[in-house]
């Protein structure tokens, strides 16, 4: 069999999606592994990333039950729910023009915040 990044199965009931998932483990030595999750939001963010901080990168976001992360196509994060300390809209120095931030306080990595921005105000408060 061919490696495969991520195989979906998706079946749709109402507002919920349910996705089969095939997803790489975080822990070492555990490989593909499949596990299922209930998707609750998914869309494009910017993420405030970059050795200093400066850079705003384009990331796929999915929040699901107990779990949010995001990914570029070759390097993913994310926090479990009991990570995230608080959400709320920001306004971080150097936010480009048309985009609306919010920061996401974990206790993950010595309490890093971590800041995401959306291209509407309306899209921004949907995931704050």
């Amino acid at each position: 069999m061919a490696p495969v990044s991520q195989a979906l199965r998706v079946l749709a009931r109402g507002n919920v999606i349910l996705e089969h998932v095939f997803e790489l483990e975080e822990r070492a030595g555990y490989g593909w592994a499949p596990s299922t999750q209930i998707v609750i939001k998914q869309g494009s963010l910017q993420k405030l990333g970059g050795r200093d901080k400066e850079k705003w990168q384009g990331r796929q976001v999915t929040l699901s039950a107990g779990r949010i992360r995001w990914t570029n196509g070759y390097q993913d994060g994310g926090l479990d729910a009991n990570q995230v300390k608080s959400v709320q809209p920001s306004a971080p120095p150097g936010l480009p023009t048309g985009l609306f931030a919010f920061q996401m306080e974990s206790t993950a990595k010595n309490d890093k915040t971590y800041q995401f921005a959306a291209w509407s105000e309306v899209e921004r408060d949907s995931w704050a």
